[in-house]
């Protein structure tokens, strides 16, 4: 792996949250900069951070005081969306269309095993496939069409003496839903949150 060419992801920190951002490489499915707007003037819009100082009553907060966020421009996850409090992760929805040649490119292109081909052209397992997108960005004919794009929601991730991996709240959402959910689980942070 060439380091001199790897793009760290850059965080915006207030004073009692962490939101860390991928910078958007050729794997994002959908610019990560338009969820980070979304996911700040959500929590700015709630006043997330007043409300939170008057709660915990001290003037420098330990580490584990802070909410965690991050987003993903993609399912490769470079931010670690799994162990933070709350997460997002961009996907694209790959559906096949017709004319497929049976070129095998998308087949080739997924990393994951999630595409085969059969008479009718590609076939996804559902079950496996992470909406990555690489098959679309391969598809030489165009054939391979994006159903829906939206996020992955993460939410209840953390490392320490006892890890646990965040739960998927929704698989493919809106960034509307995305507010919606952050709204609700930062409320939940508000109200039972270490003290």
């Amino acid at each position: 792996m060439d380091m001199k060419n790897m793009v760290p992801p850059f965080a915006t920190s207030g004073t009692l949250f962490k939101l860390v951002r991928c910078r958007g490489c050729h794997n994002a499915v959908i610019d990560p900069a338009a969820i980070e707007k979304t996911v700040l003037d959500t929590l700015a819009h709630m006043d997330f951070e007043k409300r939170l100082a008057l709660r915990l009553n001290k003037p420098h907060p330990l580490h584990h005081e802070l909410m965690h966020l991050a987003i993903a421009g993609c399912p490769n996850g470079c931010t670690q969306p799994q162990i933070k409090d709350f997460a997002v992760m961009s996907q694209v929805v790959v559906e096949p269309g017709e004319g497929c040649t049976a070129c095998g490119a998308c087949v080739a292109a997924c990393p994951d095993g999630c595409v085969g081909l059969d008479g009718d052209g590609p076939v996804f397992d559902r079950d496996r496939c992470l909406n990555c997108g690489l098959c679309l960005k391969a598809c030489p004919g165009g054939v391979l069409k994006a159903s829906r794009r939206g996020y992955r929601i993460l939410a209840g991730g953390k490392l320490g003496r006892r890890p646990r991996l965040a739960a998927t709240l929704e698989a493919v959402a809106s960034r509307e839903e995305v507010a919606a959910h952050l709204r609700e689980r930062a409320e939940l942070f508000l109200e039972r949150g270490r003290g």
